[in-house]
C-alpha cells in the first residue's frame, strides 16, 4: 500500500490531479474475496491521501455484476470519477451496473471500449444510456478510424478519452487530437521518455496539459538533426 501512495505522490507532483487505479485483483491476482477487499481499501487509501484528486478504476473486464456492485456500495462516498472496462460490453451487466449506479453513485460514468472494440455495440450502449466514455485506443484504432468514429460520437453527443497507455507518444497524439474535439472527458497520461523525441513543448500544470504549436504534434526528433 506504502508503494502505491508513493507512486501517487510522484504523480502529484508531475501535476497530475486524476489517479486511475488498476483494480480487479480477485480473481486475476488474488482469492476472489481477498483481491476485492483489497481494491476496496486502495481505493479508500489514495482518496484519503489525496481528497482533492478524481479517482478513476479500471477493472479490466475482472468483475462481475454482483462483484461491481459490492466495491460500489463500499466506494460509494467517494464518489468515483468513472469505473473502466467492468466486464466483457454487453446490454444487460450494463444495464444493472448503470441501475445500481444511480441509486448509489450517480455522478460515476462508465468508460469501456479499449480491449477489441465492437464499435456497434458500443454506440448501442452509449445511444441508450448504458456508456459513458467511449476508449478505442489511439494506435489500435487509428487515427483514419477516429476520424470517422469522431463523426459517429459528435452525432450521438458522446464522451471520448482514447486508450493510451503503453507510450507518452500516444499522450500527446491524444492531447493533439483532443484540441479539435470538445468531448474528450480526459486524457491517459503515460509518464516516460522516448529516445531520440523532444517532450518539451508539453507541459502538464495542475491536471492540465499544455498543446504546443508546432507541426508533427509538436514533438521534435533530435535524432537525424544537424550538430
Amino acid at each position: 500500500l506504502k508503494a502505491i501512495l508513493d507512486e501517487c505522490r510522484a504523480d502529484w507532483d508531475l501535476g497530475y490531479r486524476i489517479f486511475k487505479l488498476k483494480i480487479g485483483r480477485g480473481p486475476k491476482w488474488m482469492p476472489l474475496r481477498e483481491g476485492i477487499k483489497r481494491d476496496i481499501e486502495v481505493t479508500r487509501l489514495v482518496k484519503e491521501y489525496f481528497p482533492e484528486c478524481g479517482i478513476m478504476v479500471d477493472c479490466n473486464d475482472q468483475y462481475t455484476p454482483d462483484t461491481i456492485k459490492e466495491y460500489v456500495d463500499q466506494v460509494a462516498d467517494i464518489g468515483l470519477y468513472w469505473i473502466e472496462e467492468p466486464f466483457r460490453e454487453n446490454e444487460r451487466d450494463f444495464a444493472i451496473l448503470k441501475e445500481h449506479l444511480a441509486k448509489r453513485s450517480p455522478r460515476t460514468m462508465i468508460a469501456d471500449g479499449e480491449s477489441w472494440p465492437d464499435e456497434e455495440l458500443l454506440f448501442a450502449l452509449h445511444e441508450k444510456k448504458l456508456l459513458d466514455v467511449l476508449q478505442m485506443d489511439i494506435q489500435g484504432w487509428g487515427f483514419t478510424k477516429w476520424r470517422a468514429t469522431i463523426k459517429k460520437a459528435q452525432a450521438q453527443n458522446a464522451l471520448i478519452s482514447p486508450h493510451n497507455w503503453g507510450f507518452k507518444l500516444k499522450t500527446h497524439y491524444t492531447a493533439a487530437f483532443a484540441a479539435g474535439y470538445p468531448l474528450m472527458e480526459a486524457i491517459e497520461g503515460v509518464v516516460d521518455e522516448t529516445e531520440g523525441v523532444d517532450f518539451s513543448g508539453y507541459a502538464l500544470e495542475a491536471g492540465r496539459i499544455i498543446v504546443p504549436e508546432q507541426p508533427g504534434f509538436g514533438m521534435r526528433l533530435i535524432w537525424g538533426q544537424e550538430i
